[in-house]
């Protein structure tokens, strides 16, 4: 049915004040169209359905306290974020899931734009097995995602503070513009 609707459509040109002929698009959705959320939504909700019926010990994701819900993926956008146990039996079921996932769906990985960050108790032979089974050559996270630190650390003052700075800055500039002249003058000369 969607398909329909997307196939259906037919583009005209006008050049020099003159209609050329009309063309049907062979590349798909057109960027920013209206549909593409919600085509989104449907493809991210079927990835996450398959990874929670597939949740066991393995793909049991992580806690960020001990009473919190366990959480095994994170899907915004175009990204995602999977978490799961370090084991061969855990990379395997993941896989399955991620090749059902994309022989279901129609789409494929990038997996030149995928990475894998391991905790700091991880072997690296056990690394270097994961990583080959899930074909993801990048071993890094330390962008950032959402324009937040993925990596926080100890230091949680240090990851945040040019946060920090950026709204500081902001505020002064606005405190700035609501100062009045006589205001602002007494402030130069202090």
């Amino acid at each position: 049915m969607i398909m329909g609707m997307v196939s259906s459509v037919n583009f005209s040109v006008m050049f020099n004040g003159n209609r050329l002929e009309s063309f049907k698009p062979t590349r798909g959705i057109r960027q920013g169209d209206p549909i593409s959320p919600y085509l989104f939504l449907l493809a991210a909700e079927g990835l996450s359905c398959l990874l929670k019926n597939n949740q066991s010990w393995h793909l049991s994701g992580i806690q960020v306290a001990q009473t919190a819900p366990s959480v095994s993926h994170l899907l915004f956008a175009d990204n995602s974020l999977l978490f799961f146990k370090a084991h061969g039996d855990g990379v395997n079921e993941l896989s399955s899931c991620l090749d059902r996932y994309c022989s279901a769906s129609g789409q494929r990985i990038n997996l030149s734009k995928s990475s894998i960050f391991f905790s700091k108790g991880c072997p690296v032979t056990l690394r270097d097995e994961i990583k080959h089974i899930l074909e993801v050559p990048n071993e890094s996270i330390s962008d950032k995602y959402l324009g937040l630190p993925s990596d926080v650390g100890t230091s949680k003052n240090g990851a945040f503070k040019y946060l920090k700075d950026r709204v500081w800055s902001k505020v002064k500039g606005w405190m700035e513009k609501l100062l009045s002249a006589g205001v602002k003058e007494v402030l130069i000369k202090s």
